[in-house]
């Protein structure tokens, strides 16, 4: 058994149960990642397997919103969320990373375990912070992450 069918037997949700694998996703890799920046003039992401070890010999995995969103994004598309990430900028680029999930019951929320102290699913950063959004629905989710995992170079991007 998957550590994502563990992870869904243990919060008593049944395949299908969109509405109860929301809370159970969401606190879960909240709480299993420590927000940590990345280091100047670099953009780190990592795999939930990643975090996963990093856990297991630290307590905690640490990433940044990057790092937070590829590991929800595994968790979510794994139980067949579609899954998008939404994109916010303060500045000329793009600033911060959430995750956005659609499915039936559910209806469309952003997924932002990064912030502290940790905040409900369905918080979204207030509209006065950011200029810009967007959100990039993902065709095929494994593409993003083995895009994240070489490095995320914008030449390299997937498609969406």
């Amino acid at each position: 058994m998957s550590y994502l069918e563990k992870l869904r037997q243990w919060g008593n949700c049944n395949p299908g149960d969109f509405s109860k694998m929301v809370p159970v996703g969401y606190y879960t890799i909240a709480n299993l990642v420590q927000y940590t920046p990345d280091p100047p003039g670099r953009d780190l992401f990592k795999s939930l397997e990643v975090v996963r070890l990093e856990a297991q010999k630290y307590g905690k995995g640490f990433g940044d919103c990057g790092t937070f969103t590829a590991c929800l994004e595994t968790v979510f598309a794994a139980w067949g969320f579609e899954c998008g990430e939404e994109l916010f900028a303060q500045g000329p680029g793009w600033d911060h990373v959430a995750l956005r999930v659609r499915a039936p019951g559910v209806g469309s929320i952003i997924l932002d375990a990064s912030v502290r102290p940790i905040k409900p699913p369905g918080w979204e950063p207030p509209a006065t912070k950011y200029h810009a959004r967007k959100t990039l629905w993902l065709r095929n989710p494994q593409e993003w992450v083995d895009w994240w995992n070489r490095g995320a170079r914008n030449d390299e991007m997937p498609a969406v």
